[in-house]
This record gives C-alpha cells, structure tokens and sequence, in this order.
C-alpha cells in the first residue's frame, strides 16, 4: 500500500483496540488491499469482530473518530485534495460472523457520513451483502490483530453465496443513479461470483463479463473498469448506456441464478 494507506490502517486499529479493549477477537485488512492492489478511488476495507454487540457508546466513539480518520477521495461529497483514503470499517460479532448472517453489527463508510452525522450510534442492521463480504474476506485478507479470520468461521457454502447475491441484487440496482461505475461494476462482479463461487475484483470481473456482451454495453463497462483503475475518467452526462447496462447485466445475474438453483435442486433433491 502506497502511503498514507499504512498510517490510516494502524489508526483505525488503535482505535478499535482503545474502544473494544476486551471485545476485540480479530482485526482484518480486507478488500483490494490484499486482494489485488489499491486503485486510485479504493477504499480501506477493514473488518472486524467482536464477542458480543456494541453498545450505544462504543457505536458513537468509533463514528466520531473515523470522521478524522477517513478521507473523502472517490466520493461524490470528496474535498478536492484530501490526502486520506475512505475508510470502510464493518464489524461483526462472532456468532452473526460464523453463521455467515446476513446482519451486521456496524458499519463506517463515507457514503454513510451524513446518515452518521445526524445519527452518530448507527443501529445493528439487516445487509445480505455482509454474506459476500465474509467469503471474499476469507478468500484473501491480512490479520492485523487477533485470530486468524479462517479459525472463526467455516467457508461460505456456494448456495448460501447464491442466495447473498439474490438478497443485496435489488439495492444494488437501486442504487444506479449517481454511482454508475459502482453499480456497474459490482453487478458484473456479482455475475462472476454466482457462475464461479469466487469474489473477483470489480475490474477482473468486467474484463470476464464484457466478453459475452456487445460492442455497445462492453464498451461502456470497459469505460467504467478504467475509470476504477484510474486510467481514465468516467462522467455520466446521459443516463441511458448505464441504464441500458445494467438491466442488461441484472437480467444475465437472474439466469445464473435461476440457472445455479436448478443445477442445486438436481444435486440435492431436498
């Protein structure tokens, strides 16, 4: 990690150290980070869990201080020149953690900040996404404090996977507007991930998927993993090719669904 990623991951440690001085069982570095590499707008992806739910206190003194800690680069509401990346700090407990729930104990993220601004104590939540974060984290991930991550829980079976993918797809498309590369580029993601079983990078990923696509919608994913890798810029002044895209890419997710759910049934007729 090119600086000041290195000071930002030891902060967010001794943060977590200073507030969940006897809660803490692992402290993770995850995400492309150790995955791949950093793209220029990545994020810090940093996981941890804990013995039991936070409370109200610990939720408050964690918000206020990734406030400092965090940076704004890759988000709409960025500072120009803000040296610090955004930090995305998820922490589980260990039971929600090695039943791979799909509930979260608490999360940091820049897309958060004016939620956590106005509610600085953010509540355990609902998120069928945090079952794709568990099986990418023990795909790859760095222990930076406690336990070895693979000692906490078993893998992530490819059905409960599946059925992660099928519960975070509306939010996903919902979210389109305004945050067309992300979007984009995690349904591709999430298409790769239902066929194979495996977290790739969002722009591994786009490069599998615009193979089977045409020359109009690959074009438009290509722009969108290039501006992820930071090679080029991608600004949206007309909705339509990302609308167009990731119908398109929605509809290819559903099949594999409905495609990895018949071939499940025929396995195990239960």
């Amino acid at each position: 990690m090119s600086e000041p990623a290195p000071a930002q991951v030891r902060a967010v440690l001794e943060l977590l150290q200073r507030v969940l001085p006897s809660r803490l069982l692992g402290v993770y570095l995850v995400g492309s980070a150790v995955s791949s590499r950093l793209r220029p707008d990545s994020d810090l992806d940093i996981l941890a869990v804990t013995d039991r739910s936070l409370m109200p206190d610990e939720r408050t003194a964690l918000v206020r201080q990734l406030f400092v800690i965090s940076g704004w680069s890759g988000h709409p509401e960025r500072r120009a020149g803000h040296p610090l990346r955004p930090i995305e700090l998820t922490v589980l407990t260990r039971e929600d953690l090695h039943d791979h729930s799909d509930w979260r104990d608490f999360q940091y993220g820049e897309w958060l900040r004016a939620e956590l601004e106005a509610d600085p104590a953010p509540a355990r939540a609902h998120d069928p996404d945090i079952v794709i974060v568990i099986a990418a984290a023990l795909d790859a991930n760095r222990a930076l404090w406690g336990a070895a991550l693979e000692s906490l829980t078993p893998p992530v079976s490819p059905v409960r996977l599946r059925d992660a993918v099928a519960g975070a797809l509306p939010d996903v498309v919902a979210n389109l507007s305004g945050d067309e590369r992300n979007v984009l580029l995690t349904l591709a993601r999430m298409l790769v991930t239902v066929r194979t079983g495996r977290v790739v990078s969002k722009d591994d990923a786009a490069g599998i998927v615009a193979t089977e696509l045409t020359p109009a919608h690959a074009s438009v994913l290509r722009t969108a993993a290039d501006a992820y890798r930071g090679t080029r810029t991608d600004d949206w002044p007309d909705p339509e090719p990302a609308r167009s895209l990731a119908n398109t890419l929605q509809t290819m997710v559903l099949d594999a669904l409905e495609t990895s759910s018949g071939t499940a049934a025929t396995e195990d007729p239960r």
